[in-house]
């Protein structure tokens, strides 16, 4: 197998385990179908920037994510495993990265093989713990083609525009401004769900690039929301944390009976008789 190279400790959750690259790169995603929300790498969006971090009394194992074997690169492209709802790394508080790990054969691959994990799902981000990984990295692309599909009206309503390819790690986020918008947004790690999500409508965020080169980048409408929705998962934190709770659905029910609605119609349709939604 070969010498085993150890990176670095993480703190994850209530289990210690090892997962050698060999066992971690053979879980192959299995291709699931496309749905009608494109998945955030999760789908469309989130809540509050607070971090939501387990006790440190109750769950402070530490766990050798990448202590693994060197093993030779040979090129092939990995689908990952994406991870549920339930698996306690989607609720950790996800380590930074070094600018020499950033760099290192492992990180170049892992980040190769989210780019096709994401593709796959389909999705327009997907973050490391989603699989499996309690890194502070995720990959961020909302293509074209993803876009052509959708009616110029619902474009123009979530400020939705084609966004490249690239690679947000440590990322630190500002949001501008008291501008809020509402969207179903759903989440690769939620399979089969959506809910309406608020979510700031700009936000600034400074990140490392898959060199290790610090970067800075301003965002509004759709794009500053797959950053929040991508940030929150290295935070340990999910949509359904933010959502307005009466919206969550399955995707089928969404199909038959929400798509196409305005998103305040539903939420004012749904609210609480004894109360307000939020």
């Amino acid at each position: 197998m070969g010498r085993l190279k150890k990176l670095s400790d993480i703190r994850y959750g209530p289990e210690q385990y090892r997962l050698t690259r060999a066992k971690l790169f053979s879980r192959f995603w299995e291709i699931g179908t496309s749905t009608g929300l494109q998945a955030l790498g999760s789908n469309e969006s989130g809540s509050d920037a607070g971090e939501q971090i387990f006790s440190e009394n109750k769950f402070r194992s530490n766990i050798s994510l990448f202590e693994m074997p060197e093993i030779q690169d040979n090129g092939k492209i990995m689908r990952l495993k994406i991870v549920q709802a339930g698996e306690p790394v989607l609720r950790a508080q996800a380590r930074q990265l070094t600018r020499e790990e950033i760099i290192a054969d492992e990180i170049q691959r892992l980040i190769r093989d989210m780019h096709e994990t994401m593709r796959d799902a389909p999705g327009v981000g997907l973050a490391a713990p989603q699989v499996g990984m309690a890194l502070q990295l995720a990959v961020i692309e909302d293509r074209e083609e993803l876009l052509s599909s959708l009616p110029a009206e619902e474009l123009a309503e979530k400020e939705r525009e084609p966004v490249p390819f690239h690679v947000i790690i440590n990322p630190e986020i500002t949001l501008l401004g008291d501008d809020t918008a509402d969207f179903y947004e759903g989440c690769l790690s939620l399979s089969g769900f959506s809910a309406v999500v608020p979510r700031a409508r700009r936000v600034r965020v400074a990140y490392l690039d898959e060199q290790g080169e610090p970067q800075s980048v301003e965002a509004s409408g759709w794009y500053a929301r797959i950053l929040q929705h991508e940030i929150d998962h290295l935070r340990g934190t999910l949509y359904i944390d933010r959502m307005e709770s009466r919206t969550f659905t399955s995707l089928d029910n969404w199909s038959r009976f929400w798509k196409g609605k305005p998103v305040r119609e539903v939420v004012e349709g749904l609210s609480d008789p004894l109360g307000p939604i939020r």
